[in-house]
């Protein structure tokens, strides 16, 4: 599991904008970690074999 899915289970955020800010961070991170890929961001996860936060 990603560092931000297992915080997201600690801090438990209620509010659907603090769980959009946490899934930006991470589709950002992806696109960075894939050098700027021009792949969605579902098949990042999947090449990355991460989840998204909000499932």
């Amino acid at each position: 599991r990603s560092q931000l899915c297992y915080c997201s289970q600690v801090w438990s955020p209620m509010h659907l904008k603090d769980i959009r800010v946490l899934e930006l961070v991470q589709r950002r991170a992806t696109k960075y970690i894939l050098s700027g890929s021009v792949l969605s961001y579902k098949d990042r996860l999947i090449k990355l074999n991460l989840l998204p936060l909000m499932y």
